[in-house]
């Protein structure tokens, strides 16, 4: 009976929000604009009539603070984390080891996988378990989210997987990310991103938004406003695993609206982008078959 306050809080945060997207519009987290109700996998979410940012605040926000504990979303300790070494591969040539920040990095691979390396590689996560595990193993290297929101540590890059759609506010969460970034910096990462005006249901073996800790689900042109507010520039591109090119392994769904996005204050890096992803909209990161031997080492494969 230990989990009874849980249940209960989630109870009246799904019954609270289903009242509020009833008798009013909220107004969108991203632009302020106003909504409308749209119903998925039995949730109720808000759209936003401007940006197409799609929302649902049936879980409690202290709940989602929890993150997702030792365990994470990958299977364990050290394990996973492809697509935040492959971002910051792609971004980096030569020799050069920028300061890298691994925002939401739980227990995965990568940070152990880049430190090992000799990048300058930081983590960070909403967990206090998994923030006073890696702290034990990597003294100062690693710190809480929340302490983002009072530092400025300049980093090159800033890269979080996973993590957008779990944003209840958004706006407060990029604030302290953008803070931190270096003014030519770059935020990267992956979610799955919402075409607009359109289904929200969608054909994977677990549906995107049919996950309570998935609350925000991203338009193109919602996370260009979100990141335009912050002086920045922002480019997408699609992936071949989890994508829409081979189905991930552990479902055999295809992703076919994930993407790999973008964001800087730094033009002329965003020109560079914009012009690859007219040559071609698909990058070759594949989880599947990651190119990197410790990552299929750890996955079994």
């Amino acid at each position: 009976m230990g989990d009874l306050p849980d249940r209960v809080a989630q109870k009246a945060a799904k019954i609270a929000w289903g009242l509020r997207t009833r008798v009013a519009s909220p107004r969108c987290r991203i632009c302020g604009g106003t909504s409308k109700r749209r119903l998925g996998y039995g949730r109720p979410f808000a759209e936003c009539d401007d940006c197409g940012f799609l929302w649902c605040h049936d879980t409690p926000e202290w709940f989602a603070a929890r993150g997702m504990g030792m365990q994470g979303s990958w299977g364990g300790v050290d394990r996973g984390g492809e697509r935040d070494d492959y971002l910051v591969r792609f971004l980096t040539s030569g020799e050069d080891r920028p300061k890298v920040l691994i925002y939401g990095a739980g227990t995965t691979l990568a940070f152990r996988v880049l430190h090992e390396e000799g990048w300058d590689v930081y983590g960070s996560d909403v967990g206090a378990d998994v923030v006073e595990y890696r702290s034990s193993e990597f003294p100062g290297r690693f710190f809480h989210a929340s302490d983002l929101e009072r530092s400025s540590q300049g980093f090159d890059i800033i890269t979080a997987c996973e993590v957008f759609e779990h944003f209840h506010d958004p706006m407060r969460w990029l604030r302290a990310l953008t803070r931190n970034l270096a003014a030519d910096g770059v935020l990267c990462g992956s979610t799955n991103f919402y075409s607009g005006r359109g289904p929200i249901e969608d054909d994977q073996h677990v549906g995107y938004m049919s996950l309570g800790g998935h609350v925000a689900y991203w338009s193109e042109s919602s996370l260009a406003v979100a990141a335009k507010h912050f002086g920045m520039e922002t480019v997408l591109f699609e992936l071949v695993c989890p994508g829409s090119v081979k189905p991930d392994l552990t479902y055999g769904s295809l992703f076919a609206n994930k993407r790999l996005f973008f964001a800087s204050r730094n033009h002329s890096l965003i020109e560079r982008l914009r012009e690859r992803r007219a040559h071609d909209s698909l990058l070759p990161c594949d989880t599947s078959d990651y190119e990197i031997l410790r990552y299929r080492e750890a996955s079994g494969a």
